[in-house]
């Protein structure tokens, strides 16, 4: 089905690359691979994000920003133009399990900010705000 001014109309499939070009003419593109089990040698997450509708210099903004976070959250962290390429392995379950609710946090909260990021105030306001929530979410996976 494709939405068409809040109407649904039935549309043939034209198969999964039609689907993909759909998503990333959105404006982002993130995806999230994980293998996480009990074989914590065998455990890893990759995520990656990419594009915006701001323009290159706030995209970039944007993905230093995300790549900070997740470094503190020990990812490997890569950066190629607007393209963050993040990855953990071999951590165990529960530590996986916690990262992945904070890469979906991230995903969410961070699609429009690089709409903000010439805002150097409203971005230090955001730093401490994600910070914050990322901090409850791990402890609450503690308790």
């Amino acid at each position: 089905f494709q939405a068409e001014d809040g109407i649904r109309v039935a549309q043939e499939s034209r198969g999964l690359g039609d689907v993909y070009k759909r998503q990333r003419l959105g404006f982002h593109f993130a995806t999230l691979e994980a293998l996480v089990s009990e074989r914590t040698a065998e455990n890893y997450l990759s995520f990656q994000f990419k594009g915006g509708a701001a323009d290159f210099e706030r995209r970039m903004a944007r993905v230093h920003l995300v790549a900070e976070i997740l470094e503190r959250l020990r990812f490997r962290v890569e950066i190629r133009e607007d393209h963050l390429v993040a990855r953990i392995e071999a951590q165990p379950e529960a530590d996986l399990l916690q990262r992945i609710e904070v890469l979906g946090y991230l995903a969410l909260h961070t699609r429009q900010m690089d709409m903000v990021m010439a805002n150097p105030t409203q971005v230090e306001r955001y730093r401490r705000k994600y910070r914050a929530d990322i901090e409850r979410l791990l402890a609450r996976g503690t308790d």
